[in-house]
């Protein structure tokens, strides 16, 4: 009988183990708690604990998830991926699907802001089914929002909208006026980009994700839609408009000594208003930009001006530089960036497969030795008794 009740009770222990559950550090269940509406207090809690005081792998990989999250929430820029690395690893090991799916989602995160976006998208590609497996459906228009992003900014316009549609979907769903206001505004823009024919639509999506934008007082998205409608009616001519939404766009920003893009916007409102000076002197301050697409516009705009104003030699001068630019711009993106964004959408698919592998054998594992136990104990039981 003895024998009996232990091989029970390893029997039970092993069950438990097969079981994703996990108790946590109470510091770290009160930041988590707080992340959503006060995450800059979620911060504060995370960066007062020692991490060498966590005493389980457990709270380790959740205090690395937590304080990935917090500093993503508070618009910290990240340029170390090794601390999230430690919930991934963690997570894909016990596969805990919501945790895995989080993790995954804040790595991108981190990839973004180190500008790895090849690497960043594949991370996103891996979080979006777990996110959607575990029912986390806010997390999820958040994925999709950053694959269009990135497909927007490496000019793959087509697939961006495509998601962008589906994340104005969720949005709607989850009645998000924030997520809805930025999946309307970045198809308002790529709108913009595929021409006058578009332009009727163009306008619709950003005056009504600007009005929401407005109507919340989200000044980082009122700005970004600025920039989209002074760009829309520098292309329709309408120039004080244009200006309106440049100045506005520029006035918006909380670093306005290094808003290098929207230098540009204001100095080609300008320009196109046949406000040379002006134009010159903010085209002039957006060059400090590392973006070779905008040095690219500005230097052409800044020959523009020098020939008007009679000056061909520094015309011709400013024509090269801009040439030299576009050569860098499409070589960059031709061989590299194209090149690792679908490489990445591939390995995405392999690593969600081997993660699903991976689950399934140790599943199964857990059952088969749960059914050899139970075996054991019915003999033995079988055995005692006749």
């Amino acid at each position: 009988m003895k024998n009996t009740v232990i091989i029970i009770l390893f029997a039970m222990s092993l069950l438990s183990s097969c079981t994703i559950r996990q108790d946590y550090n109470q510091q770290l269940l009160k930041a988590d708690s707080l992340m959503q509406l006060r995450p800059d207090s979620a911060l504060n809690i995370l960066k007062s604990i020692s991490p060498k005081k966590l005493s389980t792998r457990a709270d380790n990989a959740y205090y690395a998830l937590l304080l990935t999250q917090a500093q993503d929430k508070n618009f910290v820029v990240q340029k170390d991926d090794s601390l999230i690395q430690i919930a991934v690893h963690y997570y894909d090991s016990i596969g805990d699907t919501k945790m895995q799916a989080k993790a995954h989602y804040y790595w991108g995160c981190v990839y973004r802001d180190m500008n790895q976006q090849a690497e960043a998208i594949r991370e996103f590609f891996i979080a979006a089914p777990l996110t959607e497996k575990s029912k986390e459906k806010r997390q999820l228009g958040l994925i999709y929002n950053n694959i269009g992003y990135i497909y927007n900014i490496q000019d793959f316009n087509q697939k961006a909208d495509s998601i962008y549609q589906l994340v104005e979907i969720i949005a709607i769903e989850l009645k998000d006026t924030t997520l809805w206001a930025e999946a309307l505004s970045k198809q308002g823009s790529i709108a913009l980009s595929k021409g006058n024919d578009y332009f009727p639509i163009a306008e619709q999506k950003l005056s009504n994700a600007f009005m929401a934008a407005d109507k919340m007082g989200y000044n980082r998205l009122k700005a970004d839609i600025s920039a989209s409608l002074s760009r829309l009616y520098t292309r329709m001519g309408q120039k004080e408009k244009a200006l309106h939404y440049a100045k506005l766009n520029l006035s918006l920003r909380r670093d306005t000594a290094r808003a290098y893009r929207a230098f540009f916007i204001l100095g080609d409102a300008y320009y196109k208003s046949e406000q040379y000076d002006s134009a010159t002197f903010y085209l002039n301050k957006s060059l400090v930009s590392k973006d070779y697409g905008k040095k690219a516009d500005t230097y052409m705009r800044l020959a523009d001006i020098a020939m008007i104003q009679g000056n061909a030699t520094l015309s011709m001068e400013l024509e090269r530089n801009s040439s030299a630019y576009k050569d860098s711009l499409y070589k960059f993106r031709r061989n590299i960036v194209t090149n690792k964004i679908i490489k990445a959408e591939t390995d995405a698919q392999t690593m969600l497969q081997k993660l699903y592998y991976k689950w399934r054998l140790n599943t199964y594992l857990c059952v088969f030795i749960l059914i050899i136990v139970i075996i054991i104990i019915i003999t033995i039981f079988l055995y005692k008794r006749y």
